[in-house]
């Protein structure tokens, strides 16, 4: 372009901007100006405007470029000059069409844009680019007539993503699964739930849409089926997922330019404690394990384990003959243990025997327990088992996800066993409250 300044042609660019409200001038701080003098006064005589696509045609077309004219027609039909168009209409009515051109047999299409003026009379075009060329259908495209400066950019719509979550008990999730792997006929027999009776679960999300994700019981051997559906404010069907064998995970449904994602998730399993009572940095595995079994003789750590996790191992026996001597008066297996008077022998022979137990463990589990905490399931089993005197009016929350149960005692408590120190997720009242 022309290093000169043309006062009538930048008031025409100027005037066309104001009509869309367009900030166009970058060299002065007025909104709309005659148009600066500044280097070729590329952007003072500069039209823009957009092509927004779905992400998914651009990608179409993209894939186009790189076919032949036999691979096009196989694919979507299209015969040789026929073509896939998308427009640009700019402020003063001139319109940028953006086209690819199918070719025949071997060759590959050519993309081309053409601008025409608000009366359809032809402006200019680009020459035509192919495959060797390097060419895109996204970017900017670039045409000039009468020294102003068109460009059309096409680019991927930005979608906006809305998220909801749907927390299930695992007691829920595991009779769901249950009913995934049935047959119409067998959860009829066991649960009298027939053909098109369903099991829904619903998230709200924060634009008032809502989304039902559904387990669908099926007639004979067919097992049941899912699907998400999504339903406007007033409960008119706006979307569905086609049918799925799972019920947990990312449900994408999308609507008027919106993707909505429900989350199927099971509640994170958690346990309470209160250190006033279970008692404040009690936590590495050998020490509380070993002074659990020896110095309280808390049988219930051997039976829960050689029961448990541990019944099909060698260790299971010695487990259960260590329980029966701690419950007796005299030793019978582990005297070189429970009898031994040097105290410090014995606190390390207690220890020992507690790492193989929980070598054991990870052997059968993979998991390398390390730390340990007492937990109830509810804060109501806390107060009832342990308050006495002084009333307990805060409660320590942990995970228990990805936990070893060592030790159950019921309303009493269970022993987790982790790999990596617990945190505390959060501290609340008896009322659930966060505090």
């Amino acid at each position: 372009m022309a290093n000169t300044f043309n006062k009538e042609l930048a008031k025409k660019v100027r005037n066309a901007q104001e009509d869309i409200k367009t900030d166009f001038c970058k060299y002065c701080e007025e909104k709309t100006c005659d148009g600066c003098f500044v280097g070729d006064m590329t952007e003072v005589y500069t039209l823009r405007a957009e092509i927004v696509l779905e992400q998914s045609e651009i990608d179409r077309i993209n894939s186009m470029i790189l076919m032949t004219g036999d691979e096009i027609y196989e694919k979507y039909g299209l015969n040789k000059d026929e073509t896939v168009i998308h427009t640009a209409t700019f402020a003063d009515g001139s319109k940028l069409y953006i086209k690819l051109v199918v070719c025949d047999s071997d060759a590959t299409p050519y993309v081309e844009s053409v601008l025409f003026d608000k009366n359809d009379c032809l402006l200019a075009c680009s020459d035509p680019e192919n495959v060797n060329d390097g060419v895109r259908f996204d970017g900017d495209w670039e045409l000039e007539s009468a020294g102003i400066r068109y460009v059309a950019t096409v680019k991927a719509k930005e979608s906006c993503i809305l998220n909801a979550e749907i927390i299930l008990e695992q007691d829920e999730l595991d009779f769901i699964n249950q009913l995934l792997s049935m047959t119409g006929d067998e959860i009829y027999g066991k649960y009298g739930l027939k053909r098109d009776e369903t099991i829904v679960y619903t998230a709200v999300f924060p634009d008032g849409m809502q989304a039902d994700v559904k387990l669908v019981i099926c007639d004979g051997e067919n097992k049941p089926y899912t699907e998400a559906v999504l339903f406007d404010k007033n409960g008119f069907q706006k979307a569905y997922t086609d049918p799925e064998d799972e019920y947990t995970g990312d449900w994408e449904l999308e609507y008027d330019d919106v993707n909505y994602v429900v989350t199927v998730t099971a509640k994170e399993p958690v346990g309470y404690r209160s250190d006033s009572i279970f008692g404040d940095g009690y936590r590495d595995a050998v020490d509380v394990m070993a002074h659990e079994i020896f110095e309280l003789q808390n049988a219930d750590i051997l039976d829960t384990l050689a029961d448990g996790i541990l019944k099909d191992m060698d260790i299971a026996e010695h487990l259960k003959h260590l329980s029966y001597d701690i419950s007796s008066p005299k030793s019978v297996y582990f005297a070189d243990i429970l009898e031994e008077e040097d105290e410090s022998v014995a606190e390390e022979k207690e220890k020992n025997f507690v790492r193989e137990i929980l070598d054991a463990v990870r052997e059968k589990t993979g998991k390398n327990i390390k730390y340990v905490l007492w937990l109830s399931d509810s804060v109501d089993d806390v107060v009832a088992e342990y308050e006495l005197n002084d009333a307990i009016t805060e409660f320590d929350e942990y995970s228990t996800a990805d936990s070893v149960v060592l030790s159950d005692i019921g309303k009493g408590g269970k022993l987790f066993g982790y790999e990596e120190m617990p945190a505390v997720i959060r501290t609340v009242n008896r009322k659930m409250e966060t505090v």
